[in-house]
């Protein structure tokens, strides 16, 4: 260690072994931030985990051969890791972003959620939804946090009209559940489509009805061109 660097904490054979300036690091394992010189704040442990640079800042790294991915963040697992697993009870919550659910979440994959009918008790369909539907409204909004624009549902207004998808935390703050509108968004599908269907009836109705009434007319137009023919 550089005596220059301070309130570091190592463990494991070469751990750290390349700081000068870095402070308030924390590595374990073998090799882990081996080539931090002048980071600071990052937290490795396992063997061969490092940082994503040498000034790596605020980086959180976990698990053998793993690599910090930017300052800020935090990386579980390798690049041969396939799954990340929060919890073993499937109904358990993950928080991201704080209490007030201004984080982001990047998925480079398909998102699965567990919809097996085993699962689930006291079924219903949820039956007609195109009114509710056409009484929430989209929005364009700024985020009062960092002022860039978005585009997305008030949670108040889907309250008023599907409460089952908003939910509060402890600060008060309300949050929308986006993948329980699919269902609503099918039905209120199903439900156009059996409009258009009855249209398509009336339509061709109506029609059978105007070709039933040219052919009478012109049948009187024979008709009358033959009476005219024999005076």
């Amino acid at each position: 260690f550089s005596n220059k660097g301070y309130n570091n904490t190592a463990y494991g054979n070469y751990t750290l072994v390349s700081n000068e300036t870095g402070t308030n690091n924390t590595a374990y394992g073998t090799y882990a931030l081996q080539n931090n010189t002048t980071g600071n704040f990052n937290t490795a442990f396992g063997d061969q985990t490092n940082a994503s640079k040498i000034d790596g800042i605020n980086q959180t790294v976990i698990g053998y051969n793993a690599t910090g991915q930017a300052d800020n963040s935090v990386t579980l697992g390798n690049a041969d890791v396939t799954a990340v697993y929060m919890a073993q009870d499937s109904s358990a919550i993950v928080h991201a972003g704080g209490a007030n659910f201004n984080g982001n979440i990047r998925v480079n994959g398909d998102v699965v959620v567990a919809s097996d009918a085993r699962l689930k008790a006291n079924i219903v369909s949820l039956g007609a939804t195109l009114a509710k539907l056409l009484l929430i409204d989209g929005k364009t909004y700024t985020l009062k946090k960092d002022g860039k624009q978005k585009i997305g549902l008030l949670a108040q207004n889907i309250q008023e009209v599907f409460p089952e998808l908003v939910s509060k935390n402890d600060n008060e703050m309300l949050a929308v559940n986006y993948q329980g509108l699919i269902p609503v968004l099918i039905n209120a599908l199903k439900e156009q489509d059996v409009k258009r269907k009855e249209q398509d009836i009336l339509l061709k109705e109506r029609d059978d009805k105007l070709k039933e009434r040219d052919s009478k007319i012109s049948r009187l137009e024979i008709l009358i061109e033959k009476l005219i023919a024999d005076k």
